[in-house]
């Protein structure tokens, strides 16, 4: 019998989610690097003998044989974020050291490597190449730099080294945040003892509502102190993961792991990504300060005895929600939201102009550029030409009536409520993760991770630090290569599609044509073949600006 996941990868065909095991990845994992190894070395010895190397003999060839390895990862990316299970999970790990070692000999090549290099200095880089194929070769020069192809045999060896460790350091961190205490046997439901869960979904709304002041100051103390004590404490993972990052930057000649992740984002510089979370910052915390004002005040005359400390706040807000058991079936807003963000990754994909996958897809694309189309749609469904969409696709349950317009005011108006205070959290995470990885030297400070953490807190906040505060452990962003150094991404991604959707917000419905045909032909269509930033000037004639940003959250 075929494995499921082998035939999935040899015919092109959907991931067969509903009939495989978790057994069936090692075995097919181990043969799509079996065949992986085994192409690669075709290709090597191809290229050593090749008189005349060509786009076709190393590009192309590439392509083709990164795809299995490349598509069975995504897979099992997806299935750990849906469907996690202890067997999956072993599975996983079982398989995963393969993977890195495979990944890392095809991008250390010093083969494919000069191939690529010797391409791009070729007379045919400037006078046959397309714009596309330009950026494709520079990319894949650039990714393989940044993954130690250009090092030397022993350095090599130490790169190598750190990343394993990243990997399994990433894994522990993980493991550890996610960790529960044992049960107590005899328990009921009736009887108790009771034992609350921290995960997000569970804490949050037992803060909102949870009417007992003690329980919530226990919920709080304990969610922002995951993961902080033995045999779960994440400090010591986290420094080390710092200094491996910092001795990888090192080897490739960066000053600091944040220069280094930038190499690949659009932001210019860390200096450019800390002005915007500063800029942004002095023009929040006063509102935030006026938003807890508004807390305190609301919780002082519903019978609040003064102060208001960090479990009263979400219990306190003055917002409510009801849910009507017999309609449990009707889109939220949020869900309209999550279907215009996804609808804007489908949008990009039918309308790009990319020629090659490694353009098209998301890996061709900087991570903090990926997110414009989807950002747009789901950020800003309070535009004027996105309301007559949902005017179009909404209604009424029982009339088919579309939502009015009193309808729609507030539910922006809930969208927007501290939103202030909500965005100076994503500030602050932000300034925390660039403090880290850019300020912060994890081998000689005598200062340790959560010094940092308050330092951040101090500026970015309307409150000053809790002792108790030590969710830099479960600050899980940091334990990701894709999100080290580079959380400020999400702000970056809402900056962009604020200041898109300014241009359809202070126009009139003549022009909306206009500039969605202008969006159309140049971010849905160019992204992954120009550089991000032409994109968006090609788009909106200048670079991005803040402004719109606190527009789109009601906050000038």
């Amino acid at each position: 019998m075929v494995n499921p996941l082998t035939r999935c990868m040899e015919d092109y065909c959907l991931p067969p989610f509903a009939t495989f095991h978790a057994r069936d990845i090692a075995p097919a994992v181990r043969a799509a690097i079996s065949e992986y190894a085994l192409d690669l070395n075709a290709l090597e010895d191809d290229l050593c003998d090749a008189d005349d190397l060509c786009w076709t003999s190393v590009m192309d060839r590439l392509e083709i044989i990164d795809d299995p390895l490349r598509r069975l990862s995504s897979i099992l990316e997806h299935l750990s974020t849906v469907a996690n299970s202890p067997e999956l999970r072993s599975a996983q790990d079982d398989v995963q050291e393969d993977i890195l070692a495979m990944q890392s000999r095809r991008a250390q090549s010093p083969v494919v490597f000069h191939a690529m290099q010797t391409l791009r200095a070729s007379p045919a880089f400037d006078s046959e190449f397309t714009t596309e194929q330009q950026r494709i070769l520079d990319r894949a020069i650039l990714h393989a730099t940044l993954k130690g192809a250009a090092l030397a045999p022993h350095d090599k060896d130490r790169f190598n080294d750190i990343a394993l460790r990243l990997d399994t350091l990433s894994t522990m961190a993980l493991l550890a945040q996610n960790a529960v205490a044992a049960g107590h046997d005899g328990a009921s439901a009736a009887a108790g003892p009771w034992k609350l869960s921290l995960e997000f979904p569970v804490y949050m709304p037992l803060m909102k509502q949870c009417t007992h002041r003690p329980t919530r100051q226990l919920l709080y103390g304990a969610f922002v102190s995951k993961a902080s004590t033995p045999p779960y404490d994440n400090a010591p993972v986290i420094r080390e993961m710092l200094q491996l990052r910092q001795s990888r930057a090192r080897l490739l000649g960066f000053r600091t792991f944040a220069d280094l992740s930038l190499q690949d984002k659009m932001a210019p510089s860390v200096a450019v990504v800390e002005d915007m979370l500063r800029d942004l910052c002095d023009k929040v915390l006063p509102l935030a300060r006026a938003e807890l004002d508004e807390v305190q005040v609301f919780a002082a005359a519903h019978g609040h005895v003064p102060p208001l400390a960090q479990w009263d706040i979400s219990y306190w807000y003055d917002i409510a929600y009801t849910v009507d058991a017999a309609s449990s079936g009707l889109m939220a807003f949020g869900g309209v939201q999550n279907l215009f963000h996804t609808f804007g990754y489908g949008l990009r994909d039918v309308f790009t102009s990319a020629e090659y996958t490694a353009a098209s897809s998301a890996d061709g694309i900087e991570y903090d550029a990926i997110e414009i189309a989807p950002q747009f749609l789901s950020l800003n469904l309070g535009i004027k030409c996105i309301l007559e969409t949902l005017r179009m696709i909404s209604g009424h349950v029982e009339t088919g009536d579309p939502l009015p317009d009193d309808l729609i005011d507030k539910m922006l108006a809930a969208r927007n409520f501290k939103a202030a205070t909500n965005l100076l959290y994503q500030l602050r995470l932000g300034a925390t993760d660039m403090a880290l990885h850019h300020h912060y030297d994890p081998y000689s400070s005598d200062k340790t991770i959560f010094d940092v953490q308050q330092s951040i807190v101090e500026s970015f906040s309307v409150r000053p630090p809790c002792d108790q505060d030590m969710h830099i452990c479960s600050f899980s962003h940091l334990f990701t290569l894709t999100y080290g150094a580079g959380y400020y991404a999400y702000i970056w991604s809402d900056m962009l599609a604020a200041d898109t959707a300014a241009c359809f917000d202070t126009t009139d419905k003549a022009e909306w044509q206009r500039w969605g045909r202008r969006f159309r032909d140049s971010v849905l269509a160019k992204l992954g073949i120009l550089e991000p930033m032409a994109v968006y000037k090609l788009f909106r004639g200048r670079a991005p600006q803040t402004d719109a940003l606190l527009a789109r959250y009601g906050l000038q």
